[in-house]
C-alpha cells in the first residue's frame, strides 16, 4: 500500500464525515507529545466518534481554538466541565478543552503490526505506566547531570 502525506486541515471534512457515518479513522500522528506511547510516524492511531463524555486515560483528538489539530490524554475534568489534557511526554497541562473541541477519541493503536484496543488491559496500564516511566527517566537524567558536574 502506497502511503500519501496529507495535511490534517485538507483531510478535516473527510474525517469528520467518515466519524459521522459510524466509521473509523486511522493514520500516523506527527510529534513526541504522545511518547512513548505513539511513536511518531510509525505507530498508527485508529479514532472513532466520542460517544458521551471521555473518561480518565482516554487520548482525544482534539482541535485548539488556534486551529491546531491535538492528540493528548485526558487526565481529568474540571468543574466546568472542561477537560485536563496533557500529552504523555510532556508536563505542562492543557485546560478549558471542552466536548465541543473533541474530534474523535481512540479506539486502539498499531504498533508492530498488531492492533491494541484502548479497551484492552495492556493499554490501560501503558496509559498509567509509560508517563510514569519517561518522567523517572526524565528525573534521573537530570540528577546525573547535576552529579556530574
Amino acid at each position: 500500500m502506497q502511503e500519501i502525506n496529507v495535511s490534517l486541515d485538507e483531510m478535516y471534512p473527510i474525517i469528520c464525515e467518515q466519524l459521522q457515518c459510524g466509521g473509523k479513522v486511522r493514520f500516523k500522528p506527527n510529534g513526541t507529545s504522545m511518547l512513548p506511547t505513539l511513536r511518531q510516524g510509525i505507530d498508527e492511531v485508529e479514532l472513532a466518534k466520542p460517544y458521551g463524555k471521555l473518561k480518565k486515560y482516554d487520548i482525544a483528538f482534539y482541535r485548539r481554538k488556534n486551529g491546531q489539530f491535538v492528540l493528548h490524554r485526558i487526565l481529568g475534568r474540571k468543574s466546568d466541565g472542561s477537560y485536563i489534557i496533557r500529552g504523555d511526554h510532556q508536563f505542562e497541562y492543557e485546560y478549558g478543552i471542552c466536548d465541543d473541541d473533541i474530534i474523535a477519541v481512540c479506539c486502539g493503536i498499531y504498533r508492530n503490526g498488531k492492533y491494541l484496543s484502548a479497551k484492552s488491559l495492556p493499554f490501560y496500564l501503558w496509559a498509567i505506566l509509560g508517563p510514569l516511566y519517561f518522567r523517572t527517566r526524565f528525573r534521573l537524567s537530570k540528577l546525573r547531570k547535576k552529579l556530574r558536574g
